[in-house]
């Protein structure tokens, strides 16, 4: 492990932090922006798959979940959220793609064992962000549908 890496059991628990985050985020901006509802919820469903998928990697570790935490703080983030939603979608766009570190760490800490979760991780982000670039312009039906697909596999 380099100097810069963490060990793996703070990785899995920010990780799970940003997921039960995330989900608590698009819930909370989806109650927002009532007319985008359907397509934040689906981004919601996404994270709470991807919270599902770290969880029992987190629980392994003994780790200290506190689900209500860290959705309270992330609830009160979303009342200083400015009015516009392309803003907020690029601000979350620009998170996840910051993910892609913490989940390369995670893969590189104990390869046999989180590599797998790392990568599954990365590609849930990487289809969650092109959804959210896709909200501002018009989401087509082929883009739900592969969203739609994370949830239905995980």
């Amino acid at each position: 492990m380099s100097d810069d890496t963490q060990p793996p059991g703070e990785l899995i628990l920010r990780a799970w932090q940003l997921k039960v985050g995330g989900e608590a985020f698009f819930e909370g901006v989806a109650r927002r922006f009532p007319d985008r509802a359907a397509d934040l919820e689906l981004l919601a469903a996404v994270e709470r798959c991807a919270w599902a998928l770290v969880e029992p990697v987190a629980r392994s570790y003994g780790l200290d979940l506190d689900v209500q935490a860290v959705r309270i703080g992330v609830l009160d983030h979303i009342e200083n959220l400015g009015p516009d939603l392309e803003a907020i979608l690029q601000q979350s766009a620009e998170l996840g793609r910051g993910c892609h570190d913490l989940y390369r760490q995670l893969g590189e800490t104990a390869p046999g064992d989180h590599r797998p979760l790392a990568d599954q991780l990365n590609a849930i982000e990487d289809a969650a962000i092109a959804f959210m670039d896709a909200i501002v312009v018009g989401v087509s039906d082929e883009q739900r549908s592969a969203l739609e697909a994370i949830t239905l596999n995980h």
